[in-house]
């Protein structure tokens, strides 16, 4: 069916649900990689990506560190002429993201295609980001009380409390309860960004070597070296499952698609290194198996490292990879 038979959205007034492209203004963005394994990244991408789409998409795992993320935005509105003029609103967010190469198998050798972000968990202190999310593109948002620093100087505490199910059971009430806390180090700060860099290249260069070790990435398998520095430099890449339960039959998605959506980075103001070491605080919780299920390293959250980005950018119209039936 071409879109132009689809039916109509039915539009309220209090529709919470806003439409992309969107801008994000001040958005300050911190990030934490995490020790990860590999094989437990994989079984998600399957699980998630490559499963339901029959064979359609191929995303593979292929770095050791998850991206445990947290963004402060100042204003987030759509640029579709109508909602444009509605007004924006802002909210703080945090997630987890597992980076995927997309594999192109139509060929007699396999090819990475494109790196991707597969945000596995996310959680927005909005109900307008949430809704919007989960709807639009297929983010897997839920609410949740965030702290995030005001500014980078004074990164000395975040904090994820969104409601848990400690242990699942049929007479247990979920509770509101700190998920995630990642806590600066006294007297390992000087209350100053350790490195700090305002042109975007040599941002991304900084970063790039913090994180990857060296400005590219051997696929391993494939033997292709990414430059992780060209693949970044005009923002980076989602993925995601868009997926919504049948109402007659709870097992079942009445709509299931694979959905990628960019984004571009309008105005980079500056980036750097976190000053000083911070400890990672997990809870385990049957809800969110953030520990066992991306296969996290307790051994190293004495010792995370972070860094931080001050931009504005766009989230692009996603695209549909396969679409169910």
């Amino acid at each position: 069916m071409s879109r132009a038979n689809l039916p109509r959205y039915v539009e309220r007034a209090d529709n919470q649900a806003m439409p992309t492209p969107a801008t994000l203004r001040n958005v300050t963005a911190y990030f934490f990689p995490l020790e990860s394994d590999t094989q437990r990244q994989q079984a998600l991408a399957d699980k998630f990506l490559n499963a339901p789409s029959k064979g359609l998409a191929s995303y593979r795992a292929f770095f050791p560190q998850v991206f445990l993320v947290f963004t402060h935005t100042g204003t987030v509105s759509s640029t579709v002429p109508v909602f444009r003029d509605q007004g924006s609103f802002n909210y703080t967010e945090a997630g987890i993201w597992i980076p995927l190469v997309s594999i192109d198998k139509t060929g007699p050798i396999p090819v990475a295609t494109r790196l991707v972000l597969f945000p596995y968990y996310m959680f927005a202190t909005s109900s307008h980001a949430v809704v919007s999310g989960r709807e639009d593109q297929g983010w897997p948002k839920e609410t949740a009380e965030i702290t995030v620093p005001t500014r980078p100087s004074v990164a000395d505490l975040f904090q994820i409390r969104p409601t848990l199910f400690d242990r699942f059971g049929p007479d247990v009430l979920a509770q509101k309860e700190y998920l995630v806390q990642v806590n600066r180090v006294g007297g390992t700060s000087r209350g100053v960004v350790a490195q700090g860099f305002t042109e975007g290249k040599a941002a991304l260069e900084a970063i790039v070597d913090l994180v990857f070790g060296g400005p590219t990435i051997t696929v391993p398998g494939l033997g292709l070296a990414l430059s992780m520095v060209d693949l970044l430099r005009t923002g980076p890449t989602f993925a995601f499952l868009k997926q919504f339960r049948d109402v007659s039959d709870p097992s079942r998605a009445c709509y299931q698609a694979g959905i990628e959506a960019g984004t571009q980075i309008d105005c980079f103001r500056w980036a750097g290194l976190l000053d000083g070491r911070y400890t990672l605080d997990v809870k385990t919780a049957d809800s969110h198996p953030l520990v066992s299920g991306l296969g996290l390293s307790p051994r190293t959250f004495d010792a995370v490292r972070g860094f931080f980005v001050d931009m504005d950018f766009t989230l692009d119209t996603g695209v549909t990879r396969w679409k169910a039936f």
